[in-house]
């Protein structure tokens, strides 16, 4: 999981599936060990509070 600053600086982090949003297309199935899985995924409201989302998987 990462993250960006305030002054644009990027950090990163190993996550876990369950912080994922469900709105992207991450599908592990349930027996499985690992799972590298690398995409930008952003999420924000409208201005009235529809939610939106945008993922590129690479």
């Amino acid at each position: 999981m990462g993250s960006y600053g305030e002054q644009g600086g990027y950090s990163r982090s190993q996550s876990d599936v369950s912080a994922v949003p469900i709105a992207s297309d991450l599908a592990v199935q349930a027996d499985c060990r690992g799972y590298h899985y690398l995409s930008v995924f952003v999420e924000w409201r409208d201005y009235e509070g529809t939610y939106v989302h945008a993922e590129v998987n690479y």
